[in-house]
């Protein structure tokens, strides 16, 4: 198994890996690092002049069929709405009272019209700040972290390889989607760099609730990594694995 020193690219670190593994794990700032086929060639040295250099394609939204408006294009529209309502009704209906003789009843009327229209103005902007305006509300961002704890004191595998996975595909910290009721198989693996590599591996499966969804939720369970040979045969490197699913809250 060829081992060779890897750089993080998020806190710049130097450790060992094996360049053909799917990810490898930092152990300083302990980041999952996807390694594919250009990174790989980057590891073991190889040129790259014949593969053509991947360009960074921007994700495009998924659409079905007539393209929905966003939260700020319904807020502008019901903006105007309201001004409309303010300067083209109210308006012109205040200077038509306002013709002819001043009276105290015309001045009650005057009075009480525009009372009722800011009441409605300040319950509508209640309604669009708690996002109950037409019952649209923004989707929240889901984000996932994937963090660990050693918790045994056995001087046993000081450098490791991470690889974690949902529902059988490579994972990495970044955006998730929850839906309600789908079943999340959460999987770790931890390899140690070694010429005779120790490897353990454990998951757990939590169902997705509408709580989830809307809060996010935590799941924890423990790896055991035995040692396979030497002076420590016997041992094992005991970790905690936690899996952070996180909703992001507009407003």
């Amino acid at each position: 198994m060829a081992i060779v020193k890897m750089h993080c690219p998020y806190c710049g670190g130097v450790f060992e890996t094996d360049p053909y593994a799917q990810a490898a794990g930092c152990p300083y700032c302990r980041r999952v690092i996807e390694i594919d086929d250009d990174m790989r060639d980057i590891l073991l040295g190889r040129k790259r002049s014949a593969r053509p250099a991947k360009r960074p394609s921007a994700k495009k939204p998924q659409t079905t069929g007539r393209r929905r408006k966003t939260k700020k294009q319904k807020d502008m529209e019901t903006l105007l709405w309201i001004l409309g309502w303010i300067f083209i009704f109210p308006l012109p209906l205040t200077i038509l009272l306002m013709h002819g003789r001043k009276t105290k009843a015309k001045y009650v009327v005057i009075a009480a019209a525009w009372i009722v229209y800011i009441i409605l103005i300040i319950l509508l902007a209640l309604f669009m700040k708690n996002g109950c305006l037409f019952g649209a509300k923004e989707e929240p961002e889901n984000g996932l972290t994937v963090t660990y704890k050693r918790t045994d004191k056995n001087t046993i595998g000081e450098e490791w390889t991470y690889l974690y996975k949902i529902n059988g595909r490579v994972v990495k910290d970044g955006e998730y989607i929850l839906n309600e009721g789908d079943e999340l198989t959460l999987y770790a693996k931890f390899t140690e760099n070694d010429d005779l590599p120790d490897v353990g591996e454990a998951s757990v499966v939590h169902k997705v609730t509408a709580q989830d969804v809307k809060n996010g939720f935590t799941e924890k369970f423990s790896l055991q990594v035995k040692e396979n040979g030497g002076i420590y045969k016997g041992r094992s490197a005991d970790f905690e694995v936690v899996f952070t699913f996180t909703v992001k809250k507009h407003g």
